[in-house]
C-alpha cells in the first residue's frame, strides 16, 4: 500500500545567485569556499546559485540515505557512496553537489577510486535530490548534461524516480539502479511528524523488506 505524506513544513534557506559566471570564476569561487562549506552550488555554464541547507533538508537527506543503505545491505547490493561531493566537468561547463549519490552499477569500477575524475570515471549511477524549496538553476538539466542515469527527487511528501533517456529525464515507476526499492512505500518512513526515533524507523523499514520476501 502506497503512502503519501502531507507537505512538510518548509524551512527558509539563504540563496545567492550570480549571473554571467565563467568556468574559471566558478572554480575560483568553489576553491574559495572550501570543501567543508555547508553550501550547495549549482552551475549551468552561465548562472551560479549558492544555497544553504535547512535542518529539515539535512534530516530528509540523511534518513533517505540510511534507507537506501539498509535496502542495499539487505539485498546484498554493492554500493560506493559519493555523498554530497562536488561533481563537475570543465569541458561541459557544468557542476553541482547532489544531496547524496552512489555508484551501484559501476561500484566495482569505482571501489578503490579516492579522487574521481569525471572526465575519465563514470558519473554516479544514482543521485538524490531533496527539494523542500525551489532553486533558480535547473539542476535536472545539469544532471542530464553530466550523464547521471537516475535521479531521485524527494519533495517532503513523495519520492519520484527519474531515468535519463535521450538526454532528458522521464518519470519511472521503479528504479533500475536499485531494483525493487519500495519507491512509494518508503515515504511512510520519512514523515517528520511521526513520533518515532530514527533507529526505530530503520528497524521497521527492514522488517517491511523482509516481510515482502
Amino acid at each position: 500500500m502506497s503512502t503519501v505524506l502531507q507537505p512538510a513544513t518548509i524551512e527558509p534557506r539563504q540563496r545567492f545567485v550570480v549571473n554571467d559566471v565563467t568556468w574559471d570564476r566558478y572554480v575560483q569561487i568553489l576553491d574559495g569556499l572550501g570543501e567543508q562549506r555547508g553550501i550547495r552550488t549549482s552551475y549551468d555554464g552561465r548562472t551560479l546559485e549558492l544555497m544553504t541547507t535547512s535542518h529539515l533538508h539535512e534530516w530528509f537527506k540523511k534518513l533517505l540515505g540510511d534507507l537506501v543503505r539498509m535496502y542495499t545491505f539487505e539485498r546484498s547490493v554493492g554500493t560506493k557512496s559519493g555523498g554530497g561531493m562536488t561533481f563537475r566537468r570543465e569541458e561541459l561547463e557544468r557542476g553541482l553537489e547532489p544531496d547524496d549519490c552512489y555508484w551501484i552499477t559501476h561500484e566495482r569500477e569505482m571501489r578503490l577510486v579516492q579522487k574521481p575524475d569525471f572526465a575519465v570515471h563514470p558519473p554516479p549511477d544514482l543521485c538524490i535530490e531533496i527539494e523542500v524549496s525551489r532553486t533558480v538553476v535547473d539542476r535536472l538539466r545539469i544532471y542530464a548534461k553530466l550523464g547521471v542515469p537516475e535521479v531521485w527527487r524527494f519533495d517532503g511528501k513523495s519520492l519520484t524516480v527519474l531515468r535519463l533517456a535521450d538526454g532528458q529525464y522521464a518519470t519511472a515507476e521503479e528504479s533500475m539502479v536499485v531494483p525493487g526499492f519500495p519507491v512509494n512505500d518508503v515515504v511512510a518512513f520519512l514523515d517528520p511528524e511521526a513520533d518515532v526515533d530514527e533507529n526505530e524507523r530503520l528497524r521497521r523499514f527492514v522488517d517491511s523488506i523482509r516481510n515482502a520476501d
